[in-house]
């Protein structure tokens, strides 16, 4: 994405996540975690129970657009929820998958982890 089409902070305007992590209507509500380049935020249409996405905090629309620094540490924040959705539900397992740009980027053309909890015997596809 061009840089005029950031604001000061880096996040685009019309980017559902980048509404989400500003606190644009009260999506903030969603936001579960930040850090000083990732956050994590609740999904509204959930593969199953405590799907997530994590991604991070400057608008980047492609995967070849992250920093290192950036993409490390969404991975962290991946570890970390791990361990609190194993804590809190039992589920140990996660799928973990990423969305970039692109035609099926769906609602969000801003790169984004899903961390979806799997548990035995489930039928999530």
């Amino acid at each position: 994405m061009e840089d005029g089409l950031r604001d000061d902070r880096g996040q685009a305007p019309g980017c559902v996540l980048c509404r989400a992590i500003s606190g644009e209507a009260g999506a903030d509500r969603l936001v579960v975690h930040q850090t000083e380049l990732s956050f994590v935020v609740m999904n509204l249409f959930p593969y199953s129970g405590g799907h997530v996405h994590g991604g991070p905090r400057r608008h980047v629309g492609s995967l070849g657009e992250a920093s290192l620094e950036e993409l490390a540490e969404m991975m962290a924040l991946a570890r970390v929820w791990r361990r609190c959705s194993a804590r809190s539900t039992g589920r140990t397992a996660i799928n973990l998958g990423m969305t970039s740009a692109g035609p099926r980027a769906g609602v969000a053309d801003h790169i984004h982890l899903h961390l979806v909890p799997r548990w035995a015997g489930d039928t999530t596809s």
